[in-house]
């Protein structure tokens, strides 16, 4: 199975692992001007750019839209903000940390230096850290890139299939006869 068809089906079961946070960060989502400046509210501007190239890493831009184009790290600044407790915040931000230090062990430069591929093995170390670790940075980055892409217009429109006037409703169709899954957008 190709990564983007995991990722397809990863947003069909995304629904029912959202915490009460991440909803309301959905629902209050951040609807911002890619041409403007943002000045970011729970980072920094220097981790407002890590974040971005991480989703970047998770959902990279090939013949669809990638995480930058949804502008992912302006979602998951305005949910660190809004939605998360002071201890989830210094949880999430101690965990990026864990990505400029494996970057610097491993290749003595900051994560966003990197090469695609050495950001892909320190992407690959992250996540051999956080096997069977509570309260671990993967789990969090992998699932607000995850819920930010695909309750964005971008996500929603260019990813997955998108009507914006459905016809008739059918109860129980085969999935070769639509052959994708439809946003609710």
């Amino acid at each position: 199975m190709r990564r983007r068809e995991a990722l397809k089906y990863t947003s069909l079961f995304t629904g029912a692992a959202l915490s009460a946070g991440t909803i309301s960060a959905i629902v209050t989502g951040c609807k911002a001007d890619p041409a403007l400046d943002w000045t970011p509210e729970a980072l920094s501007a220097q981790q407002a750019i890590l974040v971005s190239e991480i989703a970047e890493r998770i959902i990279p831009k090939t013949d669809t839209p990638g995480a930058k184009d949804a502008m992912i790290s302006r979602f998951i600044d305005s949910a660190i903000a809004t939605n998360f407790s002071e201890v989830e915040k210094a949880n999430f931000l101690d965990g990026l940390e864990l990505f400029q230090t494996i970057s610097q062990d491993k290749f003595d430069k900051s994560f966003v230096e990197l090469s695609p591929q050495n950001m892909d093995e320190v992407m690959t170390a992250v996540v051999a850290d956080s096997k069977d670790k509570k309260d671990h940075i993967w789990p969090a980055i992998k699932g607000l890139t995850l819920t930010g892409f695909f309750n964005s217009e971008i996500g929603l429109t260019e990813f997955l299939k998108y009507d914006p006037v459905p016809g008739e409703w059918k109860g129980c169709i085969d999935y070769a006869e639509v052959g994708a899954m439809w946003s609710l957008g």
